[in-house]
């Protein structure tokens, strides 16, 4: 992780999830957001939120707002989905 320049988000405790991003180019946008950010529970990853075309047997990918996606493991809850789409929705929504 370290060596593709991934850095650990620490700003939502509330996921209870850790997270490691990488921003968008800022050849594409001046205040870039996440190009992806990976969802581990403990060790494992259980999701990704993603701005390319990904795809990974056993994920299912859900639309979010501003051209980004959320795809997680088939076997999430819905309501664990629908949480993590609506606090990264309300997020990418927030900022510039």
């Amino acid at each position: 992780m370290k060596k593709f320049g991934f850095t650990e988000y620490q700003e939502d405790n509330q996921l209870k999830l850790a997270q490691y991003f990488i921003y968008e180019s800022t050849v594409v946008d001046f205040s870039p957001l996440d190009r992806i950010t990976l969802l581990f529970d403990k060790q494992n990853l259980v999701g990704y939120f993603h701005t390319r075309n990904i795809v990974i047997k056993g994920f299912k990918t859900h639309d979010l707002v501003r051209d980004h996606k959320l795809s997680v493991l088939e076997t999430m809850a819905n309501q664990e989905v629908k949480n993590l789409k609506q606090k990264r929705n309300a997020y990418y929504n927030s900022v510039d």
